[in-house]
């Protein structure tokens, strides 16, 4: 009886083995790479979530400033185009993956964007684009949106009396609003699609 106590104490007694703390730290540096990958990958969503709010923002107050405007300030104003004109001559491609464009004008905050004349380039660089919308664009996309641009891309719909459809006679203009911006190492954008009747 004295034996089977004294045995069982040492048994008690007794540690773990190195084999056994070494697994248990292995299944355990396990666990917290896992809850770490989670903590970063977590952290990039709510970054990339912040982004994207931040486009949708200066999207949604670049059509706000579209609305109001007749169809006179925009030839005249923010596009400087005559109504008999028609878009660029040939294809403009934008964004990631490219979509492509015909008989269409473009305007950005960036100068280099689509296929300026150097009537475009001229008034998008002065800042005379009343009521001086490109700059103000510009100063709203501000630190928030790395390397961001604002693109309005505008396509007269063909009102079957010209073809290719011309900006003075098309009753319903197509605008697409594209904010584009840099995100870490990786290119991002935003489309708003929007239609202006005349």
């Amino acid at each position: 009886m004295s034996e089977t106590n004294a045995g069982a104490r040492r048994a008690s007694h007794r540690g773990y083995s190195l084999v056994e703390v070494l697994i248990a730290m292995a299944l355990l540096g396990v666990v917290l790479i896992s809850i770490m990958a989670l903590f970063v990958a977590g952290r990039k969503n709510v970054y990339s979530g912040k982004q994207m709010t931040n486009a949708v923002a200066v999207g949604t107050r670049v059509l706000e400033d579209l609305a109001p405007l007749s169809k006179q300030d925009i030839y005249g104003g923010l596009f400087a185009i005559t109504a008999t004109s028609a878009g660029y001559g040939s294809t403009v491609s934008l964004g990631a993956p490219a979509v492509t464009y015909t008989n269409c004008r473009i305007r950005s905050t960036d100068a280099t964007v689509g296929q300026p004349t150097a009537t475009d380039v001229a008034t998008q660089s002065t800042g005379t684009n009343p009521p001086n919308l490109l700059t103000k664009w510009r100063n709203q996309l501000g630190t928030n949106l790395a390397k961001g641009s604002v693109t309005i891309i505008m396509v007269p719909a063909n009102d079957g009396t010209n073809t290719p459809a011309k900006f003075g006679t098309a009753t319903v203009l197509q605008v697409r609003v594209l904010i584009q911006w840099v995100e870490g190492q990786r290119p991002r954008e935003l489309i708003l699609d929007t239609s202006r009747a005349y």
